[in-house]
């Protein structure tokens, strides 16, 4: 037959098993009263009396006032961003948080850790990257090295990200304590659950990243953060605590990988300006040949028009005279005064037109 539990021995306990014994509290004080209670009644039962100068006191009275004193000494406020537990002669009893608490030195102690949700830059903060050849300094223990995971190469010789390199990878994580026993008792501190955070983030980073390259691998990053953050959920598994968000950062190009690409963007651009203007150049010839094309045109239907009215207006039925005519005008306009002719029939026409020329001519000033 299975008996009841009795109030000393009933714990509270979570799913990871770690037990503690709120009901032990009140009864600590309790006992606690009891005994200074009872030591005071008994001493007075006995008449002991403490001389005080002129005067003398009751030792149970004396016993009493102390038992007093030690309670108040043991009042303590646990702020409401706080979470701690209370302790009597090593058991687990109590969680408290945001309320007043009487934990009398000696039987009782109270630890308290921050309830607030902490966010933790793994490695380290960008400033406190140690990169240098040696350890970081012994009197500087936020330095931290970075964390470095070489990529895999791609097929694509052209893009510097698809090549075989080693860049520095980072992530952070937000952690809230839900628990106090669960997390004292497994882990301890804000420091060292950092630290196996740590090893858990970058035992999964070091594991998936080769496999792909960094071009590949900035597309994925959200993948990686979620991937990552159910990694750290179950690490994290009977700790008492909460991570509300767990996320891969982008990768920070080194020196040497920032100037190959900014070589390839500019020998990109040169390239592309360089077509750009031979491409304007020749639409540019294009242009003026078509215009100069257009302007001859022009003035060949101009002087095609002269001519056709010239005839008209002569009444002479033979073109070909009309183009004597023509040509003898622009022979007498020249500034040479020789003719030269070919059959007679057309050295008296031109002659003609070089005498009508020359008596047209403006004088020379």
């Amino acid at each position: 037959m299975t008996m009841p539990a009795s109030p000393l021995t009933t714990p509270d306990a979570d799913d990871d098993e770690v037990v503690n014994y709120p009901a032990l509290y009140p009864l600590g004080l309790l006992a606690l009263f009891g005994v200074y209670f009872a030591l005071g009644l008994v001493v007075n039962l006995f008449g002991l009396e403490v001389s005080m100068g002129d005067s003398s006191a009751k030792v149970g009275y004396l016993i009493w006032e102390l038992g007093v004193i030690h309670f108040l000494f043991g009042i303590r406020i646990v702020d409401a961003n706080q979470i701690g537990g209370i302790f009597l002669l090593g058991w687990m009893t109590k969680e408290v948080s945001g309320t007043i608490v009487c934990v009398p030195p000696g039987p009782f102690w109270l630890i308290t850790l921050p309830l607030l949700t902490r966010e933790m830059e793994i490695p380290a903060e960008p400033e406190n990257i140690w990169r240098g050849e040696t350890n970081p300094p012994a009197d500087r223990p936020e330095l931290r090295p970075p964390v470095r995971i070489t990529f895999a190469e791609g097929a694509d010789k052209n893009d510097p990200l698809a090549r075989r390199v080693t860049e520095e990878v980072s992530f952070f994580v937000r952690l809230r304590i839900e628990r106090f026993f669960p997390f004292y008792v497994r882990i301890g501190s804000i420091e060292e659950a950092k630290h196996q955070l740590e090893d858990a983030g970058v035992s999964y980073l070091a594991e998936v990243l080769p496999h792909h390259t960094l071009s590949d691998a900035i597309k994925k990053v959200a993948d990686y953060s979620q991937e990552l953050k159910g990694r750290l959920d179950a690490a994290v598994e009977g700790w008492g605590v909460r991570i509300p968000t767990a996320r891969v950062k982008q990768f920070p190009f080194s020196r040497s990988l920032n100037t190959s690409i900014q070589q390839m963007a500019e020998s990109t651009a040169k390239k592309i300006a360089t077509i750009t203007t031979a491409e304007g150049e020749r639409d540019k010839r294009t242009l003026e040949g078509a215009g100069t094309a257009a302007a001859e045109k022009a003035l060949l239907d101009a002087r095609t028009d002269a001519l056709k009215r010239r005839q008209k207006d002569l009444k002479i039925t033979d073109g070909a005279v009309v183009a004597g005519i023509e040509a003898a005008e622009r022979i007498g306009q020249g500034a040479s005064t020789k003719i030269i002719v070919g059959a007679s029939g057309i050295k008296e026409l031109v002659g003609l037109g070089a005498s009508i020329a020359e008596g047209t001519k403006t004088p020379t000033p």
